[in-house]
């Protein structure tokens, strides 16, 4: 299967993903998989993106390199966590981010305001579910 280039996603180069801006890397942990967007649609996911994935490469050179942010994606991952958005996994920002990737800067969250992708949660849900899931 080849991996559909989105232009949100992180970028695929670790020498690039740890050079370019310097200041976050988004949607971790990537949009190469999924086929919708979750500003505008609800259910965005990525099926093929597991712990260990080779793709996840350009967030770990990111990390390396010290970048001080990582926003996580709304999509989910069902490899990752079946039961939850990637926003509010647990799975996603403390088991992957934090302890197999050694991130210990902030997360933060994509736009959690009007997307589609949690348009059905109330706001205090929202940040509820993301604070007890690991961001910050």
């Amino acid at each position: 299967m080849i991996r559909k280039p989105w232009p949100r996603t992180a970028w695929r180069s670790p020498r690039v993903a740890a050079g370019r801006g310097g200041r976050h890397r988004q949607a971790f942990p990537g949009l190469g998989w999924v086929t919708g967007n979750t500003d505008l649609t609800a259910g965005v996911a990525d099926p093929v993106t597991a712990p260990g994935d080779p793709y996840l490469g350009s967030f770990q050179a990111a990390i390396d390199a010290g970048v001080p942010f990582v926003m996580v994606s709304l999509a989910s991952y069902p490899r990752i966590d079946p039961r939850h958005l990637a926003v509010f996994s647990s799975r996603t920002m403390r088991t992957l981010l934090r302890q197999q990737m050694h991130f210990g800067g902030v997360i933060i969250s994509d736009d959690m305001g009007a997307a589609a992708a949690v348009a059905s949660l109330s706001p205090a849900a929202r940040a509820i579910d993301f604070l007890s899931a690991g961001g910050t």
